[in-house]
């Protein structure tokens, strides 16, 4: 029921976002169809000066021009994420492509930069690449193109996985993460500062804030204090250094690490407290999420509560506050650069047994050598 309103909403949203009536084929006949005021946010998009003073005719001319532009078209096309590169190979790709019930989100830019047009046709949503655009990417899509736009794909994902695994993070530490796991496509601290501040040319999930790229939470929605606050608290501290295959886990923003010990807890709760296995889930999805903002335990109770998930005894109870512990010693940390506090706990646990040596990985699990790690200085 839930995925039929969503579609529902979808295909709406794609309906009021279409031009009605028979679809065109040509840069001139789409854009003609335009009112002025998608034409004006157009030229906007396009850094089109002196609009103002412009004729409707002039007006359609230099859009036209700056959207076959080649170093235009190249400079947005390589801003494009993975969702709107997949629209935009299918649109190339045929005369009228169905977008019936794709998101809205994954071809909005292609449709404010007038790559595409959309018309609602005999019940219909179809997607209209313009001959002109297809022929402008035709003589632009050459080997250094496609050199340019997998270097800059790669750069992208590694910016918003570490975005979203450390929260804050130096252009220094992109530069050596993704050498790391990529010695084969090598970039230096200079190309990789004009990738970051290529890429901000459109919004982001990160930004640029006191030398460091943050979250835009941090920046735009947080508590006063906030960014200054994690600044101190990950001055001086290594990162955890996950892998290539961990780390582009966390590319995707809705993924987070499901650890033995979440699972422990959706067990115990259908085992135990008679939770269906959705409800199950949905709960430890919470319990994640308040774990990763560092809630106290009266918030993960709380979710127990709001659900009508009832504790039978005192010794339940006790039970799952130890679960709930043990998922919060595992829960990755921004201010931790990306440890647990367990992985923490770890060195002086060990305190008293051997100590590593400093060639030695570092007992914290960051990945590094003891001596750049927990053993510097």
């Amino acid at each position: 029921m839930l995925n039929h309103e969503i579609e529902e909403s979808i295909e709406q949203l794609n309906i009021q976002q279409a031009i009605i009536g028979v679809p065109q084929h040509t840069l001139r006949g789409c854009l003609e169809l335009w009112n002025r005021g998608r034409l004006s946010a157009l030229a906007k998009a396009h850094e089109i000066s002196g609009q103002t003073r412009m004729s409707k005719e002039e007006q359609l001319t230099a859009i036209e021009e700056a959207i076959q532009d080649p170093e235009q078209l190249a400079n947005v096309l390589l801003i494009m994420d993975e969702q709107e590169w997949a629209v935009f190979e299918d649109a190339y790709r045929v005369e009228e492509l169905s977008v019936q019930r794709v998101p809205f989100g994954y071809y909005r830019f292609l449709l404010e930069h007038g790559f595409v047009s959309t018309f609602f046709y005999d019940a219909q949503v179809v997607m209209v690449m313009p001959e002109e655009v297809k022929a402008a990417y035709t003589r632009l899509n050459d080997e250094v193109f496609q050199m340019n736009r997998s270097r800059m794909s790669l750069i992208f994902k590694y910016l918003t996985a570490m975005t979203h695994f450390y929260g804050i993070f130096t252009v220094e530490s992109l530069t050596e993460m993704l050498n790391r796991h990529h010695p084969s496509e090598q970039v230096n601290l200079q190309q990789m500062e004009e990738a970051v501040s290529f890429l901000l040319r459109r919004e982001q999930e990160f930004v640029r804030e006191r030398g460091f790229i943050v979250d835009s939470s941090l920046a735009h929605h947080a508590e006063a204090g906030t960014l200054e606050q994690l600044i101190s608290q990950t001055k001086g501290r290594p990162h955890y250094i996950p892998g290539q295959e961990m780390l582009m886990n966390y590319a995707d923003g809705g993924y987070f690490e499901v650890t033995p010990q979440l699972e422990a807890l959706k067990v115990y709760v259908q085992d135990r407290m008679a939770c269906d296995e959705v409800t199950a889930e949905d709960l430890a999805d919470d319990i994640q999420m308040l774990c990763a903002m560092e809630e106290p335990l009266e918030a993960l109770l709380h979710e127990f509560e709001r659900r009508d998930i009832l504790f039978k005894h005192q010794r339940q109870g006790e039970e799952v506050l130890g679960l709930l512990k043990d998922i919060q010693k595992t829960t990755r940390l921004w201010r931790l650069g990306g440890h647990t506090l367990k992985e923490l706990e770890r060195p002086a646990a060990m305190a008293t047994s051997a100590k590593p040596g400093r060639n030695d990985p570092c007992p914290c699990g960051s990945g590094l050598k003891y001596k750049k790690c927990c053993g510097k200085g």
